[in-house]
């Protein structure tokens, strides 16, 4: 760990170059599903439909403060699509890379994380979201970091967070909340 940690709070921002190549690959799918459909192929205005749900995700993923990861003295709160989720510092176990693969290829770096196991939301979830994808939860987007990058940078705030408020003897080890 490094004693360089930005200072609190702090918000990060995805990149804007992945919602455009959604944006320019959907887009490219609607028009050929268009195409087919207006030529006979029924099947094509399925494809336009289905790829024009993407061209909106991408719409939205550019629209100002749509998406972003907020890390304050507290804990984390990220926005994806507008909808918020808060995570505060004493539900966190650990943050840790995890490679998204399929068939065997990777395709996705992303930051994982584990709650403490004091922590009583969502415990089925939890466990089936560990099995299906090695995490009991996930950071929706890297934030325009390199995933080692935001999993280092987490685990700093995490630690001191964690040190200061055992200190004050602020810290809850509990974490019993509703399921």
């Amino acid at each position: 760990m490094t004693s360089e940690a930005p200072l609190l709070p702090l918000k990060l921002r995805p990149r804007a170059w992945t919602a455009i190549l959604l944006l320019v690959t959907s887009g490219v799918f609607v028009a050929t599903g268009l195409w087919l459909g207006f030529t006979g192929k029924t099947p094509g205005f399925l494809v336009a439909a289905f790829f024009g749900i993407g061209v909106g995700v991408a719409i939205v993923q550019l629209m100002p403060e749509s998406t972003w990861l907020h890390i304050t003295e507290e804990g984390l709160t990220y926005r994806q699509l507008f909808k918020e989720h808060h995570v505060p510092w004493e539900a966190v176990e650990v943050f840790y890379p995890v490679t998204m693969r399929q068939s065997g290829l990777p395709i996705r770096k992303m930051v994982g994380f584990d709650f403490r196991p004091s922590y009583d939301r969502s415990r089925l979830g939890r466990r089936v979201a560990s099995m299906v994808a090695g995490c009991e939860a996930a950071l929706p987007s890297n934030y325009g970091m390199k995933c080692r990058a935001l999993v280092d940078l987490l685990n700093e705030h995490l630690v001191r967070t964690r040190v200061a408020q055992e200190e004050t003897g602020e810290f809850d080890s509990s974490l019993t909340g509703p399921g």
